[in-house]
């Protein structure tokens, strides 16, 4: 066997070997996709709260306001209506 061939067949190994990490790397990587998906909404949240101030300056006045209790009863209650909408629109959507 010469040199060129043996080269030839160290390349077509490595290019396998390649391949197979590649697969790995993508089985992997579709794992961590939720957690990706979970990142992304968090910082496109910090984005919008921070392209429109005034929402968390509103949630704060409110708080000070009202009450720390009655507050939070009125923020559970948002967020209990909050998740009904939102699984409503995620039913209908699929």
């Amino acid at each position: 066997m010469n040199k060129m061939e043996m080269l030839a067949l160290r390349r077509k190994a490595l290019s396998a070997r390649i391949a197979r990490q590649r697969l790995d790397l993508s089985m992997e990587a579709a794992a961590l996709m939720p957690a990706f998906k979970a990142a992304d909404k968090g910082i496109s949240f910090l984005r919008f709260l921070k392209a429109h101030p005034v929402i968390p300056a509103a949630a704060a006045a409110a708080f000070f306001i009202l009450r720390p209790r009655r507050a939070f009863g009125l923020g559970k209650r948002m967020w209990f209506f909050w998740r009904i909408y939102r699984n409503a629109r995620n039913r209908l959507a699929a």
